[in-house]
C-alpha cells in the first residue's frame, strides 16, 4: 500500500486531483506554521480560509470579532512573497507589527517588515520596495496609492472590513492594487449595467489575478 506522499506524487500528474492533493499538502504546512506562531492549531474556520488563500482565491470574511481573522491574516502574510496589511488605525497596525515580529522569532525566520509611520526612512523604504511585509492604515492606502500600485503584492489583507468599505476611495484603491484599469473599476461600480457590461465583467472575473485579496 503506497504511503500518502507517494499517492500525492502520482495524483499530481493527473490534473485536477493532483491540484487538490497539492493544496492539502500546503494546508498541512500552513497549519504547522500557524501552530508554531500562536501555540495551537488553526480552527476549522481558519483552515477553510487558509484553503481558499492557498488556492489563490480572493474573498471577504464576514465574521464577528474574536474568531481569529487578524491572526490568520498575520500568519498568511509571513508565508506570502510580498504582503500589504491594512488596519483602521496606526495603533492597531503597530500592534500587528509587534505580533508579526513575535511570530518570526518563534519560527526562526527573517522577513523585512515595515509598519508605515510617515517617517523619512519609512518613505524611502516604501519607494524602494525593500520590504516583505508592509503594514499601514486606510488613510495610508489612499495617500500613497500611486507608489503602492507599482509594487507587486501577492497578498493584500484588510483587517476591518466595515470601516474600510465606508470609503469609496478605499474600494477604488484596492481595485487599482489588484491591477484593474480605471475603465474596469468604473464599469464594476456602475449602477445600471447593460447586458454587454455584464458580459465584459464576466471576462474580467475569469482573468487570473496575481494578488490574493482577503477583506
Amino acid at each position: 500500500m503506497p504511503e500518502d506522499g507517494g499517492v500525492c506524487e502520482n495524483l499530481k500528474k493527473s490534473g485536477f486531483l493532483g491540484e487538490i492533493c497539492e493544496i492539502e499538502e500546503k494546508l498541512r504546512e500552513f497549519s504547522e506554521v500557524f501552530e508554531k506562531c500562536v501555540g495551537f492549531e488553526p480552527w476549522s474556520l481558519q483552515r477553510t480560509w487558509a484553503k481558499r488563500y492557498l488556492m489563490k482565491i480572493s474573498f471577504a470574511i464576514a465574521a464577528p470579532t474574536g474568531v481569529g481573522k487578524t491572526t490568520f491574516g498575520l500568519v498568511a502574510s509571513i508565508l506570502a512573497r510580498k504582503s500589504l496589511l491594512i488596519f483602521p488605525t496606526r495603533v492597531l497596525s503597530e500592534q500587528a507589527y509587534e505580533r508579526i515580529r513575535h511570530f518570526l522569532e518563534k519560527l526562526g525566520v527573517e522577513r523585512r517588515v515595515l509598519v508605515y509611520k510617515g517617517r523619512k526612512k519609512d518613505k524611502e523604504i516604501l519607494e524602494s520596495g525593500d520590504f516583505d511585509i508592509l503594514l499601514g492604515t486606510n488613510i495610508f492606502l489612499h495617500k500613497n496609492l500611486e507608489v503602492l500600485s507599482k509594487i507587486p503584492f501577492t497578498f493584500i489583507f484588510v483587517d476591518d472590513t466595515d470601516s474600510f468599505l465606508k470609503s469609496s476611495k478605499n474600494i477604488e484603491g484596492i481595485f487599482k492594487l489588484l491591477g484593474f484599469s480605471e475603465r474596469e473599476i468604473s464599469l464594476a461600480l456602475k449602477e445600471r449595467k447593460t447586458e454587454e457590461d455584464l458580459k465584459e465583467l464576466e471576462k474580467i472575473r475569469e482573468r487570473e489575478g496575481k494578488t490574493v485579496l482577503i477583506i
